[in-house]
């Protein structure tokens, strides 16, 4: 709902934002030589931006209100490097898994709710990363080799009403129920 929206419904109101964003990287290799030198790098990124929001300013009057976001955001990285020489070898395998959704449930500064029933903002992000990173190698002489996998989940979850004492936003409601959920 945008800035300085008016609502005046009988029943019930609800705005909802709900994202799903999956990525995937695969790498897989084979080398045979005399002499070798390999790096295999998969990255996969998921990063979401899901936002239920009532404006700044707006003026709602219902039933209720229900201001709602959800955020799935999966990252799985997969590698795996084979690497054969005859006199010696060097090979890397490197696999990143990145997850950082922003997932958020939110009224604007100066906004003006009344409702009869409940008022309820709820955020909920649910997330996973997975980082795989594998390597053989085989060689007459020398082989040298790392292997790294690395993931990182940092997720944004927030549910909140916003005022301020010079633009405060006003509440009436039979209930007010604020949940920001990781999990």
């Amino acid at each position: 709902i945008g800035a300085g929206a008016v609502f005046n419904v009988a029943s019930g109101v609800s705005v909802r934002a709900d994202g799903v964003n999956q990525a995937k990287a695969k790498g897989r290799s084979i080398s045979v030589s005399l002499v070798g030198m390999g790096l295999l790098n998969a990255t996969a990124t998921a990063s979401g931006n899901d936002k239920a929001t009532v404006g700044g300013g707006a003026n709602i009057k219902a039933g209720s209100l229900l201001v709602q976001a959800n955020g799935i955001d999966h990252a799985d990285a997969d590698n795996d490097s084979t690497d054969i020489s005859g006199l010696g070898n060097i090979g890397f395998s490197i696999a990143s898994a990145t997850v950082a959704p922003s997932v958020g449930a939110r009224v604007g500064e100066g906004s003006h709710i009344d409702v009869a029933g409940n008022l309820t903002l709820r955020a909920s992000a649910v997330t996973d990363g997975d980082a795989t990173a594998r390597r053989t190698g085989l060689s007459f002489g020398g082989d040298f080799g790392m292997i790294k996998g690395n993931s990182t989940v940092t997720p944004d979850v927030a549910a909140m009403i916003d005022s301020s004492a010079v633009n405060p936003t006003v509440v009436k409601a039979g209930a007010v129920d604020i949940e920001a959920a990781h999990g």
